[in-house]
């Protein structure tokens, strides 16, 4: 097991570039066909972005799993360790390879592609709704229940691009919409409602967007 201290900020602070960062180190890691897996200790509040995007970006045979906290060192049952413990067991099983980047906390495993934070505090926040977790971890083994089907990677991507990400609600108007007809932004995803439903006083923002050739991506909430 060998240690590399690569980022020391806090997870609110991620960006983008940082992630490719990581992926980069990752990769350079691999092509050395020394280390059985890989383990990345993360703050919670980015943990799926982070997750999501390496998923994304890299295909190695190698496993990648992300761990953290959701109690502190200095807090009564402190989960850390034991997670950090827990990832190092998937990460050098042999049946975790060829499948992508994993997410391990409290005894379960879950993709990068399914898995979300639920809760602010409980230690059982990760979770993949409508999919449930890829395996789990018992005392004398580490358990997959499935084998995770593997999209499309991007060898590259844009640090550089501006897609602000715009959420749909009751009584929603143009004003947003319209904020960013007037920005330099590459394209707006909009979390929609229902099947991708948006209240009719949003037209006018969304006609300027359009106006402007501004992509806009309408996805489900």
């Amino acid at each position: 097991v060998d240690e590399i201290n690569l980022l020391n900020i806090p997870s609110p602070h991620m960006t983008i570039s940082n992630v490719v960062r990581l992926r980069d180190e990752i990769i350079t890691y691999s092509k050395e066909n020394i280390y059985d897996g890989f383990v990345i200790t993360h703050g919670t509040d980015t943990l799926e972005e982070t997750a999501f995007l390496i998923d994304l970006l890299i295909d190695i045979q190698e496993p990648i799993v992300i761990t953290g906290a959701m109690r502190s060192s200095n807090e009564i049952g402190s989960d850390g360790l034991y997670n950090f413990i827990s990832a190092i067991r998937v990460a050098s099983s042999s049946e975790a390879n060829h499948k992508g980047v994993m997410v391990v906390f409290n005894d379960e495993i879950h993709t990068a592609r399914n898995v979300t934070k639920t809760h602010t505090s409980n230690i059982n926040t990760f979770q993949s709704p409508n999919q449930g977790p890829l395996g789990v971890l018992t005392k004398n083994r580490v358990q997959f229940y499935h084998h995770p089907y593997r999209q499309t990677t991007y060898q590259y991507i844009d640090v550089n691009l501006r897609v602000p990400l715009v959420k749909a609600y009751m009584g929603m108007e143009d004003d947003v919409l319209s904020f960013y007809s007037q920005q330099h932004v590459d394209g707006i995803v909009i979390e929609a409602l229902g099947q991708g439903n948006l209240p009719k006083s949003c037209l006018n923002g969304l006609q300027q967007c359009l106006k402007k050739n501004i992509p806009l991506v309408l996805v489900s909430r």
